[in-house]
């Protein structure tokens, strides 16, 4: 019985963790240096390594799903505030916006490099 309530409860922490963090531009912002990074040491070395082509498409798949959900924050905060910022939690609209299009345009440009492999 035990077993089973721990399992439940981990499937469903597994389940809301990815959706909670995401929400959060400096955790978005840290899986895509990440991604950087591993995409830098393993498939730009010179010879690129052997698992080059498995990473890049777990790269590709993964920034679909970034560039998925920064599209929809940043919909979201478009329709809500649109162009006046005296509306509730709209005081920072335009800074956050700004923050969300880099992010987006740095997943698109890793996901092109990506695809390019």
């Amino acid at each position: 019985m035990l077993k089973r309530i721990a399992l439940i409860t981990l499937t469903g922490l597994a389940l809301a963790a990815p959706a909670a963090l995401a929400a959060n531009p400096a955790h978005i912002e840290a899986r895509i240096a990440n991604a950087e990074k591993r995409f830098a040491a393993v498939c730009e070395a010179t010879p690129p390594k052997a698992n080059c082509h498995a990473l890049a498409a777990k790269i590709v798949a993964g920034m679909d799903r970034i560039e998925a959900r920064l599209g929809e924050r940043i919909a979201k905060i478009e329709h809500r505030c649109g162009t006046a910022s005296t509306a509730k939690g709209c005081h920072d609209a335009a800074d956050r916006l700004a923050k969300l299009k880099e992010l987006n345009a740095r997943a698109e440009a890793l996901e092109a490099k990506a695809r390019g492999i």
